[in-house]
């Protein structure tokens, strides 16, 4: 999230990158992980990814091209994540741009792992198709940005509150309110 932002919107402060990754803790804590290994700030979260990378294996294990489709082995994700045959037809078109953008942000170690091969026109590629992206982003208003997520959030809220039941202890609380106005 904090490298998509600073490569299509704006480079962030040090002090707020300190502070996200504080705060991104407490995501960690909720998926599990050791909070007590969390760094504490950017430059101990960069040194923790190495960390991470470095246990990276050599390379994931593919299935063979005859191989049943109901054989999937870790090394077949990479190519089933950027099969145009899954997409709704309204996104074919965007695939291309989308595996670009992926595979470049994704990293040396993180392609090798998956046997991605990367050559510097597809470098140089990326690193144009970020620029656009960026000066897009940068003349479209924030408002017209977020305009589907604030949609989405407002059909998602209506959608909960027309399914939503009291929990137990609110219709527990409820009928002893009742109760003490039936008393009083």
């Amino acid at each position: 999230m904090v490298d998509t932002y600073r490569l299509l919107i704006s480079d962030i402060d040090a002090d707020v990158l300190d502070q996200l990754v504080v705060d991104f803790g407490r995501v960690g804590g909720v998926l599990q992980m050791d909070v007590s290994d969390w760094p504490g700030d950017y430059a101990e979260f960069e040194g923790y990814i190495r960390d991470v990378e470095q246990r990276y294996p050599e390379r994931l294990p593919r299935s063979a091209s005859g191989a049943s489709p109901e054989q999937v082995l870790p090394g077949d994700v990479a190519a089933q994540v950027f099969s145009t045959y899954s997409l709704p037809r309204r996104y074919v078109r965007w695939a291309p741009k989308v595996r670009l953008l992926t595979w470049g942000m994704a990293g040396e170690n993180v392609r090798g792992v998956y046997g991605i091969e990367w050559t510097d026109e597809q470098q140089e590629r990326f690193e144009r198709q970020a620029r656009r992206w960026r000066r897009t982003l940068a003349m479209c208003p924030g408002v017209l940005r977020r305009r589907n997520g604030r949609k989405q959030r407002r059909r998602s809220a209506t959608r909960l509150r027309e399914h939503q039941s009291m929990a137990y202890t609110e219709v527990k609380a409820f009928q002893r309110r009742a109760q003490m106005k039936e008393n009083a």
